[in-house]
């Protein structure tokens, strides 16, 4: 596997710009029940330490990890700015990026180094990482735990992350049945699965599609290989090193979504053929994870034809002709580790499956890209570092004498030059010069979501892709020159990894007329002097509190919409500021205690706000607050009984509501 790239410098971020993942990185890592109370001290829980867990003990820590931030959604600069704040050395975060770099990598097609570091810290050895992890409620490591009763297993089970449980060697039907239900659950310590343990997952799986990883098992009957493949997720089995006609069969009976099956080292074409199962309709077979296969014969590729699947061989750094000859009749999706194809081998590819993932280029050659043109759905290249602009010319305008759209393969379809989907995550950078290609041509649309730096020119050529996405969430401090730049695209902006951005930057998108979606977490008043002039929709996801002196400018907004999902609380001032601006979007998910001795004035002042007023995790609230809010119309508040009514009693619903 390539190394992956250092991050930016500007990764590096002063503690305080991510509060929200920062607070109790380090004083609550190891809390089990929270603070001690006065009155029943209750020592910290090291999560690390846990031998045994009773049922009442799991649904504490299940609903415990819930309640913690989730890294989904985080950016690089908002994981070292995360792990500085948790006490880590320059040093522990460099090894964290060099023990990443060398880490397994799951879906490396999505390109995505948020997928990177979430694969790292789920199967992570190491205390002090599995610590950091568990301060997220993406995770869940408990490696000391060496037996789970069915009670606890049902204490656990549904939990909406990454559990993993190293430790346990054996489960009981009951338990493995609870645990099937957990959205991610890591066994790496059971060798063996009796057929009735096997049985009791037969069929289960979390409700938006499971992960269930056994890749400690070396060897499995195919009684109970049956009972996984019917799992309702992905399983992962890389711990099998072969797979036999009667486990292909198993297989092949089953309805998983997915199989990782990495370890297998080689597939011949009788086990190929029995692992197929085309499906009516168009519909998508099991999806497959080959990582350990290096190489892939001609007459294995044939099995795949006419099978939407997708298929993954993140380990064939080579392919010849003749194979790739035979994947032209594959209309799944198919991820090779190729590092280097020849322009015949890449039209043949192109030509072939709907989308095509190459995660082994570095390096793209125009002949090669004008092959890889082709491609009628979606081209991802996740480790492309460098692209020129006589590569990104070429990429969009194959020279195949065909006019596009007209007399393309597998009847009716359509070249990448005209629709599609042209994923570069890889690049970490763009010149003016490649810009400019990428904007020269009508395309696919193109995602970059790798650039962590940007010259004025180079922005200056991207605003003018018609069909770039403008999500760039790894920039994390902006210039003035690249703000005025990106405020001249006639698009969306989304600027989600942003943690500063200066005053001069901030004016610079009173040019900008469409949406306009920022990271920031605070938004000082000079900056919100530079931004109640855009005119587009303005969407600050990340602000928690903002300062009267900034509500006051913000609510001068001109412009069609201004979104503040994340505030947790208002003062009065700033209150009447949002609700005097005629764009703003009264929507307060973050809100739950409305029972200060200025909730009365609050609410009088948030039911002002234009169009429909929504307080939807309101938990506690005052009588005279509550009744203020029931009185106006379009109020979506929660139900009675999920309300606590802080001095007096509940306030009485006006007629009719």
């Amino acid at each position: 596997m390539r190394p992956l790239p250092r991050p930016a410098p500007v990764a590096r971020r002063p503690a305080n710009l991510v509060p929200w993942l920062a607070c109790g990185f380090w004083l609550g890592v190891t809390v089990l029940c929270g603070p001690a109370r006065a009155a029943d001290p209750v020592p910290p829980v090291d999560l690390l330490t846990i031998t045994e867990l009773t049922a009442k003990d799991a649904a504490t820590i299940r609903s415990q990890q819930a309640a913690k931030p989730a890294l989904t959604g985080s950016s690089d600069a908002q994981f070292e700015a995360a792990f500085k704040a948790a006490g880590m050395t320059p040093e522990q975060i460099d090894r964290f990026w060099q023990e990443l770099s060398h880490a397994p990598r799951r879906a490396s097609h999505h390109g995505l180094l948020l997928l990177r570091v979430m694969d790292f810290l789920a199967e992570t050895r190491t205390p002090e990482w599995q610590r950091a992890a568990n301060n997220w409620s993406d995770f869940l490591h408990l490696p000391a735990v060496e037996r789970l009763s069915p009670e606890a297993a049902r204490g656990l089970g549904g939990f909406n992350g990454r559990l993993r449980l190293p430790a346990i060697t054996a489960l009981e039907p009951a338990a493995a049945s609870a645990l099937a239900g957990v959205r991610d659950v890591s066994l790496p310590g059971v060798t063996s699965l009796p057929e009735n343990v096997a049985a009791a997952i037969r069929g289960r799986g979390h409700p938006n599609g499971g992960i269930l990883r056994l890749a400690g098992l070396g060897e499995i009957s195919v009684a109970a290989l049956r009972s996984l493949a019917s799992f309702k997720g992905t399983v992962d089995l890389s711990g099998l090193k072969q797979l036999t006609p009667d486990m292909a069969k198993a297989i092949h009976a089953g309805t998983a979504a997915a199989l990782w099956l990495d370890g297998v080292t080689t597939l011949t074409p009788d086990v190929a053929a029995l692992l197929m199962r085309p499906e009516p309709n168009g519909q998508f077979a099991t999806m497959f994870s080959f990582g350990g296969l290096q190489s892939f014969p001609p007459e294995v590729a044939r099995h795949w034809a006419g099978v939407h699947t997708s298929l993954a061989l993140a380990g064939v750094k080579e392919i010849s002709a003749d194979t790739a000859r035979e994947l032209v009749a594959f209309p799944g999706e198919l991820e090779l580790g190729v590092t280097a194809v020849t322009p015949a081998v890449a039209q043949l590819l192109a030509e072939g499956p709907s989308r095509l993932v190459l995660s082994g280029l570095e390096r793209l050659d125009p002949e090669v890209a004008r092959a890889l043109g082709r491609e009628q759905e979606g081209l991802d290249l996740p480790n492309l570092r460098r692209l020129d602009a006589v590569a990104a010319s070429a990429l969009l305008e194959p020279d195949d004498g065909l006019r596009r759209g007209t007399d393309a393969p597998r009847g009716g379809g359509v070249y990448m030059g005209s629709h599609a989907l042209l994923r570069l995550s890889g690049l970490e950078s763009i010149g003016p010069e490649t810009a400019d290609a990428l904007g020269r041509k009508s395309g696919p649309q193109i995602e970059l979501h790798g650039i962590a730096r940007l010259s004025p020119e180079a922005a200056q050529g991207l605003a003018a892709v018609e069909m770039w996405d403008g999500w760039l969430p790894r920039i994390g401090h902006l210039t003035t020159g690249v703000a005025q730049a990106l405020a001249s695209r006639r698009g969306t902006i989304k600027l989600s990894g942003l943690v500063a951005l200066d005053a001069d930057a901030a004016a610079a998108f009173r040019r900008h007329t469409e949406t306009l979606e920022l990271g920031l977490r605070d938004v000082p008043e000079d900056v919100a002097r530079g931004l109640w002039r855009q005119r587009g929709s303005l969407r600050l996801l990340a602000v928690e509190a903002l300062a009267p002196e900034a509500a006051a400018w913000l609510g001068r907004h001109v412009g069609v919409e201004l979104v503040m999902p994340g505030l947790k609380s208002l003062s009065v001032e700033t209150a009447r500021a949002l609700a005097d601006c005629p764009s703003f979007s009264p929507q307060f998910p973050g809100i739950t205690d409305l029972s200060g001795p200025d909730s009365a004035a609050i609410a009088r002042a948030v039911v002002r706000a234009p169009g429909y007023l929504s307080l939807s995790s309101l938990r506690t609230v005052s009588p005279q607050a509550l009744a203020i809010l029931r009185e106006r119309p379009q109020t979506g508040l929660p139900l009675d009984k999920d309300i606590r009514v802080i001095g007096g009693p509940p306030a009485k619903r006006p007629a009719g509501r």
